[in-house]
């Protein structure tokens, strides 16, 4: 995180019941988040899985946004497995 730059801070509830209050660039996109999630709580072999916020809940499926165009500032995150 560049610190230089603007911040949100994300709360990601990963696949097996942890959360983890994320602070990250407004530059960041939701591929970084994805590529996080694959590190810290990786599916089993096999299984994907899915980014899913708002109301009402829906996955997250264009990669290439940053977290402000995704409307994702100060938000919560969920990762669901498929």
């Amino acid at each position: 995180m560049n610190t230089s730059k603007p911040t949100t801070i994300i709360n990601l509830r990963l696949h097996h019941g942890q959360t983890i209050k994320l602070d990250l660039n407004t530059d960041h996109t939701v591929n970084d988040l994805y590529n996080y999630c694959k590190v810290v709580a990786p599916a089993a072999k096999g299984a994907t899985f899915n980014l899913i916020a708002g109301y009402p809940p829906k996955a997250l499926t264009d990669m290439k946004a940053t977290l402000e165009s995704a409307g994702l500032l100060k938000s919560a995150v969920q990762q669901k497995l498929v």
